[in-house]
């Protein structure tokens, strides 16, 4: 038992771990090429309850979601259930109504840069509360 927390510790001091939630196989296996090599790990969820298992077992801390998808519920869901985890949307058309919906928006199709640099400060900042919040309860 210890052994596994210890590998889920070195994976996640090395990885970026990241679910996806969208529709599009094509925009995941995209995604996922532009962000491997920069130590980001992307997971593919179809649902809303996919991307909620998916955020649990994988300790993700950012949330990418199609504009597509439930990202309304998304954002209820992260509120809910995982406090401190990022909402980052991905959108075909800019609209202004997006810029408070989320941590970040990305417009599709993705820029390789743009799309590493957005992951990793979400996720950086999901980190931050996270460690915030357990300074606040000890």
């Amino acid at each position: 038992m210890l052994e596994g927390a210890s590998e889920a510790a070195d994976r996640a001091a090395t990885w970026i771990e990241c679910v996806f939630l969208t529709s599009s196989h094509a925009d995941v296996a995209a995604v996922a090429r532009l962000v491997s090599a920069s130590g980001i790990r992307i997971h593919h969820a179809r649902t809303l309850e996919q991307a909620d298992f998916m955020l649990l077992v994988s300790g993700a801390k950012v949330l990418l979601a199609d504009a597509g998808a439930a990202w309304s519920e998304a954002q209820d869901m992260l509120a809910r259930v995982h406090p401190g985890t990022e909402l980052v949307l991905a959108v075909a058309d800019w609209s202004e109504s997006w810029a408070d919906a989320a941590y970040e928006v990305v417009q599709k199709p993705f820029g390789a840069e743009e799309l590493k640099r957005t992951l990793t400060n979400a996720h950086a900042v999901a980190r931050a509360r996270s460690v915030r919040r357990r300074r606040a309860v000890t």
